[in-house]
């Protein structure tokens, strides 16, 4: 059970939508704060910087697995080509 939730938890949509939700929720609090005049780091800026972060691994992680995807079909396609190629022969 765990490995499943473990494994939901570090897909890359799930990385990215949430990593972005965190980002914007760490701006609304940043906004609010920046309102009210209280001066220095609080727990918004790493909030919104642990947001950008994950969205960033999210992101990066989704561009790997497409770029797998594509290599993995250009081979099919390379593959059967040459599987006709050898059956007009």
């Amino acid at each position: 059970m765990f490995h499943r939730l473990l494994r939901f938890a570090n897909h890359p949509v799930v990385l990215t939508l949430s990593g972005i939700f965190l980002a914007i929720s760490g701006l609304i609090e940043l906004g609010e704060a920046a309102l009210t005049f209280d001066g220095g780091i609080k727990g918004e800026h790493g909030i919104v910087l642990f947001g950008f972060m994950s969205a960033l691994k999210g992101l990066g992680a989704l561009v790997e697995a497409e770029e797998g995807l594509l290599l993995s079909a250009e081979g099919r396609s390379q593959q059967k080509e040459d599987d006709k190629e050898k059956l007009e022969s």
